[in-house]
């Protein structure tokens, strides 16, 4: 297994630990969000006792679910853990002229593997502890002081104060629930330890645990092939970026690459401390060598030649870095796009003023720049799957989901469209558009949008976001510099998925633009063309209160869950929206795929 082998391993149960936690936040501003539509005292009281009740036990089955799916993928880790390092030692076993025994018939190492298994899953059970071990860090007192707080004294403590700022106008709606998600997203679900008093962000506990149990199970694989193979060197392997702080084993870069007795090993290269081989962020794996039979992987010129380049510093906006310093600064601007996208995220859910989201928008579109320009001047790799955030229930999003199935792009399908009331020159340029944003977004896995002029056919405006489920926030100064033109906007889905609510409201609250396109990448296309006059409000909620309180009953009276109000809710207001002020009357769909 190599090092970069190795940094990936944890990722799909960070995955699952970075979903758990937007699901929680998402839980806490529901509560807050319905909390907020009761007025009268009495009710206050009754749906603040039912609000922290059904919250937590809805936070503790999100745990509960999330655990046990992060248990299977322990197990799918070690399992492929194991097979790629222990059959990488075939060959040396061969050259040795020594028998090698194949994973499924080697009875001791099952054993090391359950063992380092069971001790990660016993690592993640601290989770389930909402009262206690789970929770979040949060200002205190007039220093701000940051201090653990449980997740279930921190959903009453955020209720009460979004509440109280609501009810005495100290706070609109949009302001109080804004602070409670800077509040969450700055400081993550963590999990502490009480005896040292450190706490970590669940996806990063999670984390420590594979790697320390990975790092512990081959290690004694590799103690094993030394006594079978009868020596006592093994060489280190090498990564690019290693630590080059501090001094002696706690610079990694100073050792890695080379071949060490095992005596060496703990004294050049710290293992069995703390900030040595195979302490904390160290993604370097040792392998049995034998001299006079092994080749060395890397050459002392090459390791020399390497950390030349690698320690050279370049200038960005007055400050010095090399390769180190700019991977660690480039992993900074990467957890802060993680905990805007989570800010943008969230407040959609919770329905924030328009211009709150924007603004959130706006943040997240500056820091995004920002990393791919550093990321250029420094010359190191763009690591954009590091960006990505787990998305809420499946269907919750931003669209009525069927499956939230990715869809290709497929040259042979059919992406035109053919509207009545429009000339050839204009569904020919339309057409053209959604054939352009469908092949983009099969390419780079991103939304895509044209303005297409509703008179000429003409495309007049481009824009992507770089993400994956939105696109689309800097149009508006285009349809400010042309006032009485009328467009069609023009953009695709990267899953099975139909209009959004944010997509209506585009389409519902903008004069210039009376159609939206929403184009699947498969070649299937939403058309919804405006049917009158722009609505005044953007918040649909109101245009449909007896069917919201409908849902907000069967969701009291435990009938439908909680995690599911937010989806039919979204669903619920597309559709009336589009029965209701378009063309259409309902949603209207064209298949171009292939059969």
């Amino acid at each position: 297994m190599t090092p970069e082998e190795l940094e990936k391993l944890p990722k799909p149960l960070e995955r699952t630990m970075t979903a758990l936690e937007l699901s929680i936040m998402d839980e806490i501003i529901q509560r807050i969000k319905e909390a907020a539509r009761v007025t009268p005292v009495i009710d206050w009281l009754l749906v603040r006792m039912d609000a922290i009740g059904a919250g937590r036990a809805r936070i503790k089955q999100l745990i509960g679910e999330g655990i046990r799916k992060a248990g299977l993928q322990v197990d799918d880790i070690y399992e492929q853990a194991v097979k790629s390092d222990y059959i990488r030692n075939k060959a040396i076993y061969e050259a040795a002229g020594k028998d090698y025994q194949s994973y499924e018939g080697n009875q001791w190492l099952q054993q090391v593997v359950d063992a380092a298994r069971r001790q990660t899953k016993d690592s993640l059970r601290p989770l389930e502890n909402i009262t206690q071990t789970t929770g979040f860090n949060v200002p205190m007192g007039t220093g701000g002081k940051k201090v653990f707080t449980p997740l279930s004294e921190y959903l009453e403590r955020s209720l009460d104060k979004a509440m109280l700022g609501i009810t005495t106008g100290a706070r609109t709606y949009s302001q109080a629930i804004g602070e409670v998600i800077d509040e969450m997203t700055a400081s993550g679900i963590r999990t502490v330890d009480y005896a040292s008093g450190k706490s970590d962000r669940i996806e990063v506990a999670a984390r420590r645990a594979v790697m320390t149990g990975v790092a512990q199970m081959t290690d004694k694989v590799n103690e094993k092939n030394m006594e079978a193979l009868q020596t006592d060197y093994c060489e280190v392997d090498w990564h690019m970026g290693a630590r080059n702080t501090g001094t002696g084993y706690q610079n990694h870069q100073s050792w890695q690459g080379k071949v060490y007795s095992s005596e060496e090993m703990r004294t050049v290269c710290g293992k069995g401390q703390m900030l040595g081989f195979g302490g904390i962020n160290c993604y370097h794996i040792a392998f049995a060598f034998i001299p006079g039979i092994s080749k060395r992987k890397y050459t002392d010129e090459w390791l020399g030649e390497q950390n030349q380049k690698e320690n050279e510093k370049k200038v960005y906006k007055g400050r010095k870095y090399d390769t180190y310093a700019a991977l660690q600064h480039q992993r900074r601007l990467e957890r802060t796009i993680r905990k805007q996208k989570q800010d943008v995220e969230l407040l959609e859910k919770a329905g924030a003023d328009k211009e709150d989201i924007t603004a959130a928008k706006c943040r997240l579109r500056l820091t995004n720049k920002a990393y791919v320009h550093f990321s250029k001047e420094m010359g190191i790799r763009q690591q954009r799957e590091r960006l990505k955030i787990s998305k809420l229930e499946a269907g919750a999003n931003e669209a009525i989901r069927n499956t939230n199935t990715k869809v290709g792009y497929h040259p042979d399908n059919d992406y035109s469209v053919k509207l009545d009331g429009y000339t050839d020159v204009v569904n020919n340029g339309l057409s053209e558009a959604i054939r352009n944003v469908a092949q983009k977004g099969g390419a780079d896995g991103y939304e895509h949008m044209y303005l297409v002029n509703l008179e000429t056919g003409v495309v007049e405006y481009y824009e992507t976001n770089q993400m994956e489920n939105e696109v689309g926030y800097r149009f508006w100064k285009h349809l400010d510099k042309n006032p009485d033109a009328q467009y069609a906007f023009v953009h695709n889905h990267n899953t099975d998925s139909s209009f959004s609510e944010p997509d209506m409201r585009t389409l519902l609250t903008t004069r210039e633009i009376p159609v939206m396109i929403a184009a699947r990448n498969d070649g299937v296309k939403y058309v919804a063309e405006r049917s009158g006059d722009v609505l005044k409000s953007v918040i649909f909620d109101d245009l449909y209160e007896k069917e919201l309180n409908d849902l907000n009953r069967q969701v009291r009276a435990g009938i439908i869950p909680m995690s599911e109000r937010s989806i039919r809710r979204e669903s619920l207001i597309v559709e009336n929206l589009l029965k209701d002020y378009t063309k259409g009357k309902g949603l209207v769909e064209y298949d171009g795929r292939r059969k």
